[in-house]
């Protein structure tokens, strides 16, 4: 026993116990031998020294801030429960040889100093045990060897805003179960920690180089961005992991988790696997090669692809869901790597707008590709594979073309392809519709073409249709097989930019090497025969639809009453008269609308109108949308006409806001919209715009709507009307607010007079 202790040099043997009541002082040296000391009264240790075979307890505060504390054969440190060591720069505490050193940290473990990009810590070979607390507050601590502890590690860890944790394991798993957590960043840097305590970081996960199993009953509150390098980051918590960013240059991201992104995914290379779910809601930017392996990964915004190869494996699933956007940037390969087949599934838009190289980019190999949304060839070729089938949406060529892999069909069963170009390969319509046009309502026409070694057919099932648009006596569409036609079900041919061919005019809409069957229907006023290798239209007075407007779309509405009625015009432009059938409503918000008149059943000439008037009643908040169809006896019927409106608990009066006629270029007088709150809470006004065709004729001059009191509060918007020119002009009062039929309208109109 002594009352203090202070070495520089040397070497001081204990095989028994020496217990210092006061300061410890240790500069270099070794302390050795098999015995204990016991440090009562603190620690002040700099320069570098030697701890050797020798068992050391410290029960105050040990201060480092030297060089290189270094530890060997077995020694031990043991940092007491009410302990504190205390880390004030990056010094480092080293493994020199021998049997493996143990650091034991019951008390507290505080690293307050040194900002260099080394960082300080504890490193590799000497196995840190922590049941007591590890907190950094300073540039970066690392601990390379966790222990297991007696069975795990339940000691917490904490790093403040700033700093960097790095946690790793030697040869033998880590066994952490104590809390993690501050506003800093945590690296899984070497080995593998097995980790089931209570996890929350918002600086930062990333794993450059070891690996971490987040596993039950762990749960992790927050993780930050995480930034996958060489590492592993695994997550079986049975619950949903939540991360502000990705970012995965290398390594693995796997478990049975669901990891929800809510800002961007980068990922340029490393491996995403399974069984869990990663749902990229911040959008994704691709590149390098990303590695898809039996695992669910569903986009909710736009993820763009220029890279090598997106690699997909082991029924690995992509969901480009409603409303996203797959851009495909350039002729990278989106490639099948083996095992069960893996699937992708567009409802939203897959486009191609970049790439022109000769063999294309996009699908390869045997990936499932599921499209009921939007694909898009705008660019060079776009690659389909094997195995294309569409259920609903459509596929569009504009300004590019697309090519399937080797004799492979694109198989139809719903929705639309549209477009001039080439489809290299052949096309399987069992049900959906097929047109050289840019789309139905379009009035340009073009050449589809079918062609391919031992392919370029086209096969038409019994409920298929194929539309010609014909524009005039040599612009008409033409669907070009350089293969077999198979024909059946309908086709439609239909009458653009008003025109009129004279009775018995005939255009030569398909070629094919050879055909079999025919076409069960073909509309009203038209004979199509099929030859040996093309099938000639023959024009004999055909009625034509024309819709004023092209869809319906009413202004909000309060829920659970009737708006004024819209007016959908019906002219037939064709040269003979039309049966008209039926009027229906159809959709997933048929019960809001009601047709209100009905003046187009029955017989109408040609040249004439007639009008179908709808009214909106919403029963909920929100938007409606539904589907006016049109059944007669003119090309591509049932034709049908979007209806759309918002239930509101928002009222604007008056609706509409006639100004009446006006000098042009003088402003009128002011009119004041009252907007009324009919809901049972406050709403907050963040936007009243204009917008319009004729926005700027109309003026907001004074605005009073910024928190809306509940159950008829009310406030006031005024405005004037300066007309352009002359003539009917109209804009919409737009108003932005947290009420779920935000955006609500209303209409403005006048007439400018000379």
């Amino acid at each position: 026993s002594m009352t203090t202790l202070n070495e520089s040099n040397g070497t001081l043997t204990s095989n028994g116990t020496l217990t210092v009541s006061g300061l410890l002082t240790w500069s270099g040296g070794t302390l050795a031998g098999t015995g204990t000391t016991n440090a009562n009264g603190g620690m002040a240790l700099s320069g570098e020294p030697f701890l050797s075979g020798n068992t050391l307890n410290n029960t105050g505060t040990a201060t480092w801030n030297g060089d290189d504390f270094l530890m060997e054969n077995g020694a031990v440190f043991n940092n007491e429960a009410g302990a504190t060591w205390n880390q004030e720069s990056d010094a480092p505490i080293l493994f020199e040889g021998g049997t493996t050193p143990v650091f034991n940290n019951a008390g507290t473990f505080e690293k307050t100093g040194g900002t260099s990009t080394n960082g300080g810590g504890v490193n590799s070979g000497i196995t840190f045990n922590n049941t007591g607390t590890v907190t950094n507050s300073s540039g970066t601590l690392y601990v390379n060897d966790i222990g297991v502890c007696s069975s795990t590690c339940a000691g917490s860890w904490s790093v403040v805003s700033g700093a960097t944790l790095q946690l790793g394991s030697g040869a033998a798993a880590a066994a952490v179960s104590g809390s993690i957590s501050g506003a800093g960043t945590v690296q899984f840097t070497t080995g593998t920690v097995n980790y089931t305590g209570k996890y929350d970081i918002t600086g930062g996960t990333q794993a450059p180089g070891g690996t971490a199993n987040f596993t039950k009953p762990a749960t992790a509150t927050a993780v930050g961005p995480i930034n996958v390098g060489n590492g592993t980051l695994n997550f079986a918590t049975g619950k949903t992991i939540t991360a502000t960013s990705l970012t995965q240059s290398a390594g693995v991201l796997e478990g049975s988790d669901t990891l929800t992104v809510t800002g961007l995914t980068t990922w340029s290379g490393g491996t995403m696997s399974g069984p869990g779910i990663t749902n990229a809601e911040g959008g994704m930017t691709l590149t390098g090669e990303p590695f898809l392996s039996a695992r669910t990964l569903n986009n909710t915004k736009t993820a763009t692809w220029d890279g090598d190869d997106f690699l997909m494996e082991n029924g690995a699933v992509f969901n480009n869901k409603t409303g996203a956007i797959w851009n495909q940037e350039s002729d990278a390969s989106i490639l099948f790597e083996g095992g069960t087949t893996p699937v992708f599934n567009n409802a939203g838009t897959f486009e191609k707008t970049g790439g022109t190289s000769v063999n294309g980019g996009g699908f390869n190999g045997s990936i499932a590709v599921n499209n009921s949304g939007t694909v898009i060839a705008k660019s060079g070729i776009l690659l389909l594979g094997t195995a294309y089938t569409q259920t609903g949406g459509v596929t569009e060529l504009e300004g590019g073309n697309i090519a399937t892999s080797g004799t492979a069909t694109m198989t139809v069963t719903g929705g639309d392809v549209f477009g001039a170009g080439t489809i290299t390969g052949g096309l399987t319509n069992t049900s959906g519709v097929v047109s050289a046009s840019p789309s139905l309502s379009s009035t340009t026409t073009g050449t589809l073409t079918i062609n391919g070694s031992d392919a370029g057919f086209y096969t038409q099932g019994s409920g298929g249709t194929v539309e010609f648009s014909l524009a005039g006596s040599s612009a008409y569409d033409v669907l070009a097989a350089t293969g077999p036609a198979t024909l059946a079900g309908s086709a439609q041919l239909c009458l653009v930019k008003g025109f009129k061919p004279t009775v018995g005019s005939t255009f030569p809409v398909m070629t094919y090497a050879s055909e079999t069957g025919t076409f069960s229907t073909v509309n009203f006023g038209w004979t199509l025969t099929p030859g040996t290798t093309s099938a000639t239209a023959t024009y004999n007075g055909a009625p034509q639809t024309s819709f004023s407007p092209s869809a319906l779309s009413f202004p909000s509405q309060l829920i659970s009453t009737t708006s004024s009625p819209l007016t959908l015009t019906l002219t037939n432009v064709g040269t003979v008269a039309m049966s008209v059938t039926g009027v229906t409503l159809s959709g997933t918000n048929a019960s809001d609308f009601t047709i209100a008149s009905d003046g187009c059943i029955g017989s109408l000439a040609a040249g004439k109108k007639c009008t179908i008037g709808v009214t909106f009643t919403p029963a909920a908040l929100g938007a409606a949308s539904a589907a006016l169809s049109v059944t007669d006896n003119a090309c591509m019927s049932p034709q049908t006409i979007a209806l759309s409106g918002k239930g509101t608990e928002i009222t604007m009066s008056p609706s509409p806001v006639n100004f009446g006629s006006e000098t042009v270029g003088t402003t009128s007088a002011p009119m004041t919209v009252t907007v009324t709150n009919h809901g049972t809470t406050a709403v907050k006004v963040t936007a009243a715009t204009i917008t319009g065709a004729d926005k700027g004729d109309f003026a907001i001059t004074s605005n009073t709507c910024t928190t809306i009191a509940a159950s008829g509060g009310t406030c006031s918007i005024t405005l004037t009307f300066t007309p352009a020119a002359s003539g009917s002009r109209s804009a919409s009062l737009s108003l932005t607010d947290n009420d779920k039929g935000s955006p609500q309208t209303d209409v403005l109109e006048g007439t400018g007079t000379t």
